[in-house]
């Protein structure tokens, strides 16, 4: 019975949010075919949810407490986030992750890792310094002009690997082209061996709150993997802005 009651408030919500103009009860008991008694309780019960509204001749629409149901996404940042890495790592096989920059500093904030005997460690809570990372070049060329050039003049440009970026110029002309592709690659710039590609993901005021990134051994990066990671990539910028976590 109430799985029955169930499907019905979901025909319910859906035939009154597709109708190009408010419903009569009638109306909705013949599309519906839901007895006028049972359609009396349910219709009742979502008005006092503020999900349907009645107007005028008592009519209904959908109201704004499943309105507010469906605005952006609440959730902080990591919960929205980890699901959407859990898919991409499903999708890649490759250790994918979502991390934030607090202050000068990248954290890595959900991990996921591949399955694979060479893969990547990442661990949830490692630190690390922007320029040598993917995710963190990626939100620091997302940051003001005048942003960058407080980090490159305050912060020691660390060297860990001999592709790591410690020239300032090469740093500058780096990050201008992450802004114009829209993602950043890091090659053994902190690894040597490893290969990462990162998206900015979610936006507050201008600003990405995070970043995606998969780490890939270079031994399984080629231009057709690459292709494939910003495909998934993209799919998970537009499911962490709207708020969808699965396929």
């Amino acid at each position: 019975m109430s799985v029955k009651s169930a499907s019905r408030t979901i025909d319910l919500i859906e035939h009154v949010a597709h109708a190009r103009q408010p419903l009569t009860a009638q109306q909705l008991s013949d599309a519906l075919g839901i007895p006028g008694s049972s359609l009396s309780y349910l219709l009742s019960t979502l008005v006092a949810r503020g999900w349907l509204v009645m107007g005028e001749r008592r009519t209904y629409r959908i109201g704004p407490g499943l309105s507010g149901l469906l605005a952006a996404d609440e959730r902080p940042p990591v919960e929205r986030a980890a699901p959407i890495v859990r898919w991409l790592r499903t999708q890649l096989n490759e250790t994918c992750g979502y991390f934030e920059a607090h202050g000068d500093e990248l954290l890595a904030q959900v991990s996921d890792m591949s399955n694979q005997a060479l893969n990547y460690s990442m661990a949830v809570g490692a630190r690390g310094p922007l320029h040598a990372f993917a995710a963190g070049k990626v939100l620091l060329a997302y940051r003001s002009k005048e942003e960058q050039e407080t980090y490159l003049a305050q912060r020691e440009l660390r060297t860990f690997t001999d592709y790591t970026l410690t020239s300032r110029s090469k740093l500058r002309k780096d990050l201008a082209l992450i802004r114009q592709r829209g993602y950043a690659l890091s090659e053994h710039e902190h690894t040597l061996g490893l290969i990462s590609v990162a998206v900015p993901v979610g936006n507050d005021g201008g600003q990405p709150v995070g970043a995606i990134s998969v780490a890939v051994p270079s031994v399984r990066f080629d231009e057709t993997f690459k292709e494939r990671a910003l495909g998934l990539l993209k799919i998970a910028q537009r499911r962490f802005l709207s708020g969808v976590d699965e396929v």
